[in-house]
């Protein structure tokens, strides 16, 4: 990217400052490459192939996601009957024929776990 475009000036000043900010974008763009093993990138502040380096790094996050996925189902009580029933991570055909929008924010004051088996 040249440097005149204004997101790298920006993205130049968030990682050369001093100053602590509440929100800074290329810090969390280095705790991302640091936790999916591409520290080089970060060091380098280049790549050698854009496109295999973006796939490469979008697959890693894919694989991480899902290993917290399956982690974090296995170790909840509450989802037993959910993993027995989901066993593969993914999208799931009834999906398609319900309208999602209208039952997603159907029931938001429902206290489910005061509801739930103890």
């Amino acid at each position: 990217m040249p440097e005149s475009r204004y997101v790298r000036k920006c993205y130049n000043y968030m990682l050369n400052t001093k100053i602590k900010l509440s929100v800074n974008w290329a810090l969390e763009i280095k705790r991302s490459l640091c936790e999916n093993n591409c520290e080089y990138s970060w060091l380098a502040q280049s790549v050698e192939n854009d496109t295999s380096f973006i796939q490469r790094l979008t697959e890693l996050i894919r694989r991480r996601h899902l290993e917290a996925w399956e982690t974090s189902l296995n170790s909840s009580s509450k989802l037993s009957l959910y993993r027995t029933i989901k066993t593969a991570y993914g999208h799931e055909n009834y999906l398609n024929i319900l309208n999602v929008r209208k039952y997603r924010h159907a029931n938001d004051s429902l206290d489910l776990d005061f509801m739930s088996w103890r």
